[in-house]
Formats: structure tokens, C-alpha cells, sequence
């Protein structure tokens, strides 16, 4: 949980803390900053031209857990990778809670793609906050997410480009079969067009898969509906097979 000592070194928080408690900025379940306070943070470095990265983390497969141990767990799960999170962040950015299994972030030490992409590497590489496995009582669970990110004022100086650049790096990441980190850039994310994925559990998408293979006898024919499988449920398009002559279809 942040302390107020931890909030007050950045202007915004300093001015809300004063006449408020800290009870007021915090989400009680992860103790992060709350979803409209961690929004007008950033507005407020927007408005004070202050460069920083702004990323979305969502929780890869979350309603497996909750389905399958419980909602307790659940909390559990997403007030450890919070804490995780917010040490990540110590001295250099804030971490808040956009609603479910799905956190922000503000780093205001990587600007450049180099150094965000060091960023993620330790995010994700080093078991730090993902890619991890989280202990409790009786019940070892490993973690992973999916992160998109973009920067400001590199990519945009508009609230809700920035926001929208975010929702298409995390849809990227997602086609890209979850699990992994997309760092915007315009020549590979400005034209992508969002479609909304389909929250299934992982069970139900492999057995939709495999009734498609199922249900007819020839290959083409069993292509065809895997692949119409994998575009519903995980939002994969332009797929091709090569064939027994080595034609690409």
C-alpha cells in the first residue's frame, strides 16, 4: 500500500493529500492509486508538460483463477502483483488500478524505446512483478500479464490518443497469444483497428478449436474451421498453412 510520504514527492498528490487522506487517493483492495486519481495524475503531468510512459498490464487468464480457486484468491493474487508493482515503480513512477484484474502505470525515467524496452525486460524477465510464481498458503500460482505502453509527448500530446495507443498495444499483445509486452510505435500500431476479444477460458477456446478440426474429414475443410476457431475467440486474422504441393493458402 502507498504511503502518503511515497505520494506527496509529486505535485498532484501533494496538493490532494493536503486536504484529504490518503484513504480518499488509494484503492483498498491493491492499496495502488485509484483509477480517477491515477487519470488526473496524468492528466496533471500533461498539463505541466512533463515527459513520461504511460502502460496498461492486464492479467493474463484471471478468470481461471478466480474459477478455479476462488475469488479470495483472486484478491490475493491481484494485491501481490500490486505490491510487486508498486516496488517496481518506487522512485521513478506510480502504479494505480483501471478496475478488475487490469493496472496503470506512469514511468517518468524511460522515454526512449531503448530504455522502455529494458523496462519491460525487467517487468517481465527477471520474476520482479510477471512472469512469476506468487506463494500462499498451501498454493504455489505462476503469473503473467500482457503490458502495452506508449509515451508522452513522443507519441502524442492528446489525453486520449494516449489512452487509445495504450488499448492498441494491448490488443496487440494479446493477438500475439498474451504473456508479453508491446511498446508502441506508429509504423506498426497506428493503423490497427480494435476488435474486442472474447473473454474465454482458456478450456473453452482449446475445445472450440478442436471441434473444428472435428468436424469434417478433409484437411482443407479442417483448416479452415480451426482457423475460424482461433480468429472468434483470439481475434487472429491473415493466417495461412502450406499445403502437401507447398502451396501457401
Amino acid at each position: 500500500m502507498y504511503s502518503r510520504e511515497q505520494l506527496i514527492g509529486y505535485d498532484y498528490f501533494k496538493e490532494v493529500l493536503a486536504g484529504h487522506p490518503i484513504t480518499d487517493v488509494l484503492d483498498p483492495l491493491t492499496g495502488l492509486v485509484s483509477r480517477a486519481h491515477m487519470i488526473r495524475f496524468v492528466h496533471s503531468l500533461m498539463e505541466a508538460n512533463v515527459p513520461f510512459t504511460f502502460g496498461m498490464i492486464d492479467l493474463d487468464n484471471f478468470k481461471y483463477f478466480n474459477d478455479t480457486y476462488g475469488h479470495s484468491v483472486g484478491d490475493e493474487i491481484l494485491a501481490a502483483v500490486s505490491d510487486a508493482l508498486r516496488r517496481f515503480l518506487d522512485g521513478f513512477g506510480i502504479a494505480g488500478r483501471f478496475g478488475g484484474d487490469e493496472f496503470l502505470f506512469v514511468n517518468l525515467n524511460d522515454l526512449e524505446y531503448s530504455a522502455k524496452k529494458r523496462f519491460c525486460q525487467e517487468l517481465f524477465g527477471t520474476s520482479v512483478v510477471l512472469r512469476k510464481t506468487y506463494h500462499f498458503p498451501g498454493l504455489d500460482l505462476f503469473v503473467t500479464g500482457t503490458a502495452g505502453m506508449a509515451t508522452f509527448p513522443l507519441d502524442t500530446v492528446d489525453y486520449d490518443e494516449l489512452f487509445q495507443m495504450l488499448d492498441k498495444t494491448l490488443y496487440r499483445g494479446k493477438s500475439k497469444g498474451r504473456n508479453c509486452y508491446i511498446i508502441y510505435t506508429p509504423e506498426k500500431h497506428k493503423n490497427i483497428e480494435i476488435v474486442k476479444l472474447k473473454k474465454k477460458h482458456l478450456y473453452d477456446m482449446f475445445k472450440n478449436l478442436a471441434s473444428g478440426f472435428d468436424s469434417c474429414e478433409q484437411l482443407y475443410c479442417k483448416m479452415k474451421a480451426g482457423f475460424e476457431a482461433v480468429k472468434s475467440d483470439l481475434g487472429i486474422t491473415g493466417m495461412y498453412y502450406v499445403n502437401g504441393n507447398n502451396e501457401m493458402r
